[in-house]
């Protein structure tokens, strides 16, 4: 693997089954409608991961599903089951595997996020060029992007977390501190887990670029109603 190619983003996405994904959102919207815009958002950010500088593996679940997965993104992505039972388990087995598979710098992104820019990950991966660490904080006490060099790796960041909840990115930033990691801190962005994180992220996106994505088109085609009702 050439030296300018060594570096990758991790997607993590799962199948979008009702009552499977985006259960706070759906609590707001309604099954249907949360179910329609996870599919969206992974669409949206697998359009964008198109246009970045990294190799893309799409770290997918459930296993099972890997060739509807292939059908439904394309081939324009590696693609990795996740394994592990907890959430920490997973992301530290796909470090891991991108490591054993020749890169160095690695990222790792989830579908939360619909409207985060390319720049933002091309700039995280240039970071590791400088620090051994980057991790992006979410305006809900988690975090949108982690990333590390291979020489660098931390595992245990990824342990004794209190996943989904608040803490999840002090925690995560004690166990960092402890490693004594150079790290690079990027601007917080919005997670999209309610209905009022979605009417903000419609609200703040009619100006942008991504109001041209499948997630804005879909909102809009609903109606503004539905949406500042459900806010």
């Amino acid at each position: 693997m050439c030296s300018n190619n060594r570096q990758c983003i991790l997607f993590f996405t799962k199948w979008p089954q009702a009552g499977q994904v985006k259960t706070r959102l759906s609590a707001d919207i309604g099954a249907e409608h949360g179910t329609r815009l996870y599919t969206l958002f992974v669409e949206d950010l697998a359009q964008a991961l198109k246009r970045s500088e990294a190799q893309i593996i799409c770290c997918f679940h459930p296993a099972e599903r890997e060739e509807a997965f292939r059908r439904w993104l394309g081939s324009g992505f590696r693609y990795l089951a996740q394994e592990g039972q907890s959430l920490g388990e997973r992301l530290e087995h796909a470090f891991v595997r991108a490591y054993s598979l020749g890169f160095d710098r690695v990222i790792v992104i989830g579908s939360d996020s619909p409207d985060l820019p390319v720049s933002v990950l091309n700039q995280a991966l240039e970071n590791l060029r400088s620090h051994d660490a980057v991790i992006g904080p979410s305006d809900d006490g988690g975090y949108y992007l982690i990333g590390f060099h291979v020489n660098t790796f931390c595992p245990s960041v990824f342990r004794h977390i209190e996943w989904s909840t608040e803490h999840v990115f002090d925690q995560t930033l004690g166990h960092l501190n402890e490693t004594e990691v150079t790290l690079q801190v990027l601007p917080q962005w919005q997670d999209v887990d309610t209905g009022r994180d979605l009417d903000q992220l419609v609200r703040r996106s009619v100006n942008t670029p991504f109001a041209a994505s499948k997630t804005f088109g879909y909102c809009r085609q609903q109606g503004w109603d539905w949406l500042n009702n459900t806010a």
